[in-house]
């Protein structure tokens, strides 16, 4: 049946369950005594009006079900029993059309081309392992939820918290056509389910949305989707209802591009907007991250700024990703000459010590004395012998640091005109982009993991290392060598033909194996809008918009409920703008590992589509609740208190491991995305023209007077602020690198208003 161009109609079924198992259910059956029969179209006069009535008996009581179109094509759907009820769901079905194994199922923060890869399963922390390496070998994932690529039915059952937003999409790539169903993730304060369902022949399948979520039997915990679940039916009152909305939408679909484009278009489709809080402003966050670093982070015996707290071997240095010579960034900027000296002995630390590897990768690891690489061996915690890699090299910390180290050159000589950068740290920089110009001549790609010594591919084929054009680029310039730069180019295509063009980035952090992922999809549309502005080719801006357009899928697009009870429900976290890591780690974080997203904002001035000011907004906005500090300390799962300028990474919406709306007890990369974020993306942005744009990324409130010459700013907060103010006058020119260092900055009194006179307009 069609109703109002949607080419299938859900089946309603009613379920009883004892536990977290199925002991009866009944399909809502259509017959002549009912208002409504789906086997004729029957199109709405208005939105509003009741499509459908059944009335009939299930569980021992009469059911009353019915079917209502709401405004921008939503229906809503509800099932009211007679009589107390016990254990009960209501489920709607799609039959997804003409379902072949070629087509691919996408849920946002979960599964990316099904997640059909191969499996090898293994505990946290999970490594490439020999016979399974070289070059050219396939994707390979844990026991994450998936459509199977060995033979057997396959089964996703997961809650709306599971996913950044709540939908489930497929795409037809033969029949260039793809569809979305959307629901709200919380009904009755009862969190939605989603389960996909595709028989062993896969001919056919269907997608359940059910109310409340049951995963039958089992759930997704860390490396396993064999934990037992616990979920539980809803017990309702007489008269009390089931209800549900849900937004199916069929679309044209060519490529994948479109599917992301649609579910860009619909992400916040049937979510409640998120309300951001103006609570911690960036300057306040930076202070108290300034004195927890000179405490916690700086390692005296050895002279750098850890990644954590230094006390064990992954909070100690690991170059790039969670924070080596990325931390510094920010530091330098900020910081006295203490500070700077600090950050100077920090690249003496990598550069002048043994920081580069033979080959002329960065080092991947250090604690106590020893350099060791990524196969997770020194950590007594995983003394399993499948961990002892230390030969590995993971190629995207090199690029992190190759485009990091570039970036602050360039930012010292705008600090300090004099200073002369050393020339240990530019033949460094100058050797890792050798490095990886020479890996790429050889084998044609880069590669996750390297050999340390050698330099050749341990294991291949992922987007781990997908910010190593821009890196690239940045060296063009440095070293006035082009050859750097085409060779960023023939990277970029390289990186967009087998993954962002494909729908898949994967494998950026190292302990997920080569399974889909966020950081990859940050880093390439970083990659790509560092392209462009070098080049100003239009390819380069439209394959940052696909890039930025997937890593929108791996943020949360609303505020989450979290339970009363956990830690993230007493301190009224919002978690809007949060991104998920991956689908084996199943959890969201506050902010990208390990960047500022500055990108949005460089793609809204290059497109003027104001929709990536919302992402960044919610993304930067919230970083600083995550933030434990004195006068609102945050409390790990095992009761202790996270010290001052502390942030963990957990944000969990799901369950995975057992810890909704908690964290652990740690300090984390997430600190550094903070850091970064209060360093690149300015307090306030400001777009003149004849349409004026006003955007406050940070915690104040700004209006432009009547003319607006002059801004009134207030700061509802406790704290005092010190803002940042972008003028913008020629968002047709590139912002490049650092383009907020020496902005204009005004201090706002907490809980005061003052007027800021903008400069003249630049022509």
């Amino acid at each position: 049946m069609i109703i109002s161009g949607t080419p299938f109609f859900p089946r309603i079924v009613l379920r009883s369950f004892r536990y977290s198992f199925c002991i009866e259910e009944a399909e809502v059956s259509w017959g002549e005594e009912t208002s409504f029969n789906p086997k004729t179209s029957n199109p709405v006069a208005e939105h509003g009006t009741c499509f459908g009535i059944a009335v009939f008996g299930f569980n021992g009581s009469t059911w009353k079900v019915e079917v209502r179109e709401e405004p921008g094509g939503t229906w809503h759907f509800s099932a009211t029993p007679s009589a107390a009820q016990t254990g009960v769901t209501m489920a709607l079905i799609f039959d997804a059309p003409d379902w072949k194994e070629s087509h691919e199922l996408f849920m946002p923060g979960l599964i990316y081309r099904s997640n059909r890869f191969d499996l090898e399963a293994q505990d946290y922390p999970p490594v490439p392992k020999a016979p399974r390496l070289g070059l050219h070998e396939p994707p390979r994932i844990t026991d994450i939820p998936r459509l199977k690529k060995e033979p057997g039915d396959s089964c996703i059952q997961v809650l709306a918290g599971a996913l950044t937003s709540p939908q489930a999409a497929w795409w037809d790539p033969a029949g260039r056509q793809g569809w979305i169903v959307g629901a709200e993730p919380f009904s009755n304060g009862r969190q939605t389910g989603f389960v996909f369902r595709e028989p062993a022949e896969r001919t056919s399948a269907t997608l359940e949305v059910e109310t409340p979520g049951m995963r039958q039997g089992t759930r997704y915990t860390m490396c396993s989707t064999n934990t037992r679940s616990d979920d539980r039916a809803a017990n309702l009152s007489a008269g009390e209802s089931l209800s549900l909305r849900v937004r199916f939408h069929p679309f044209s679909c060519p490529e994948v591009s479109s599917l992301f484009n649609e579910l860009f278009d619909n992400r916040g489709a049937l979510v409640p907007e998120p309300i951001l809080h103006d609570e911690l402003p960036f300057d306040a966050a930076r202070e108290i991250l300034g004195r927890k670093y000179q405490a916690c982070n700086w390692n005296e015996e050895y002279g750098f700024y850890a990644i954590g707290d230094g006390n064990h071997w992954c909070a100690s240095w690991q170059a790039g990703w969670v924070g080596g010579l990325m931390n510094t960034q920010p530091l330098l900027e900020w910081g006295d000459a203490g500070t700077r000296d600090r950050v100077r002995r920090t690249f003496d630390f990598v550069f002048a010590g043994d920081g580069i590897g033979k080959a002329g990768f960065f080092e991947p690891c250090f604690h106590r004395g020893t350099w060791f690489g990524d196969g997770l061996d020194r950590n007594p915690q995983w003394p399993n012998p499948q961990f002892e890699r230390s030969e590995y090299a993971m190629t995207r910390k090199s690029a992190d640091v190759l485009y990091f180290v570039l970036r602050q050159f360039d930012l010292w000589k705008k600090i300090d005109p004099g200073f002369e950068i050393p020339s240990a740290w530019r033949e460094g920089a100058r050797r890792c982009a050798d490095a990886f110009v020479s890996l790429w001549q050889r084998t044609g790609q880069i590669g996750q993991f390297v050999h340390r010594e050698t330099g050749e591919v341990i294991y291949g084929g992922t987007a781990s290392a997908g910010i190593l054009p821009a890196g690239l680029v940045l060296a063009a310039d440095y070293f006035d060598n082009e050859r750097y730069l085409e060779e960023a180019g023939q990277i970029g295509d390289y990186f967009y033909e087998n993954f962002t063009r494909a729908g898949l980035t994967n494998g950026g952090p190292g302990e997920i194996l080569q399974s889909p992922d966020s950081e990859s999809s940050a880093g390439l549309a970083e990659a790509f809008i560092v392209l462009w502005e070098r080049t100003q080719e239009h390819k380069w801006l439209q394959r940052a918009v696909e890039a930025a357009r997937q890593l929108a899928t791996w943020q949360i697009s609303y505020d989450f409920e979290f339970p009363a009870s956990s830690e993230f429900g007493r301190l009224g976290i919002r978690s809007a703008g949060g991104i998920f890591a991956s689908p084996q780690n199943g959890h969201g974080a506050p902010g990208i590992c390990t960047l500022s997203g500055n990108v949005y904002l460089k793609l809204y001035r290059a497109t003027g589509d104001a929709r990536y000011l919302t992402l960044l907004r919610h993304l930067a906005h919230n970083l600083t609740q995550y933030l434990s500090r004195k006068d609102r300390q945050i409390y790990s799962i095992c009761g202790r208190q996270l010290p001052e300028g502390w942030m963990c990474e957990r944000l969990n919406t799901g369950d995975w491991d057992d810890n909704v709306g908690g964290v652990f007890y740690g300090s984390c990369w997430c600190e550094v995305s903070l850091m970064l974020t209060i360093q690149e993306i300015p307090g306030i942005y400001i777009r003149r023209g004849p349409e004026p744009l006003l955007v406050c990324f940070d915690h104040v409130r700004a209006t432009l007077d009547g003319v607006g010459h002059s801004l009134v700013l207030e700061n509802p907060t406790s704290f005092e602020a010190e803002v940042s103010i972008l003028v913008d006058d020629c968002p047709a020119s590139p912002l490049g690198q650092n383009a907020i260092w020496n902005a204009p900055r005004v201090r706002i009194p907490a809980g005061e208003s003052v007027h800021f006179p903008l400069p003249p307009t630049q022509v």
